[in-house]
């Protein structure tokens, strides 16, 4: 399974998580890991589960800031509706406009807890707005 702990492609991952926290942290930049389902398997037994809660364990471990994990907030928007509306199409279970608007608006309520004063914005030469 890729999630093994031996697995190469797995290690790879998680090196490469490693080393974008370190790179954050060097610089003062919170980083905000969010992990997207795949919105067409959402109904499905959670086999899946174990793996997301994995990813999500690296990145705490790598220094992320803040980790978001948005089968749940797909779930709690849905409110027992069927979860197309978020699809891309009932082909792909990437997400739709719709999707991308409910992640924003989920990344919208967790930067600014995670940013503190906008230090990301200063570290990026941009002046903050009020």
């Amino acid at each position: 399974a890729l999630h093994s702990d031996n697995n190469v492609g797995w290690l790879v991952a998680k090196a490469a998580l490693h080393d974008l926290g370190q790179f954050a942290s060097e610089r003062g930049i919170p980083l905000v890991g969010m992990i997207f389902p795949i919105i067409s398997d959402m109904d499905l037994p959670k086999a899946i589960d174990d793996v997301l809660s994995k990813v999500a364990s690296a990145m705490q471990e790598s220094g992320f800031t803040q980790v978001v994990e948005l089968a749940p907030v797909f779930k709690a928007q849905a409110r027992g509706a069927t979860l197309g509306e978020f699809m891309l199409s009932r082909f792909d279970g990437h997400p739709s406009r719709g999707g991308h608007e409910l992640v924003g608006r989920c990344l919208a309520t967790v930067l600014p807890e995670s940013m503190g004063d906008a230090a990301c914005l200063k570290t990026a030469g941009k002046a903050p707005q009020p």
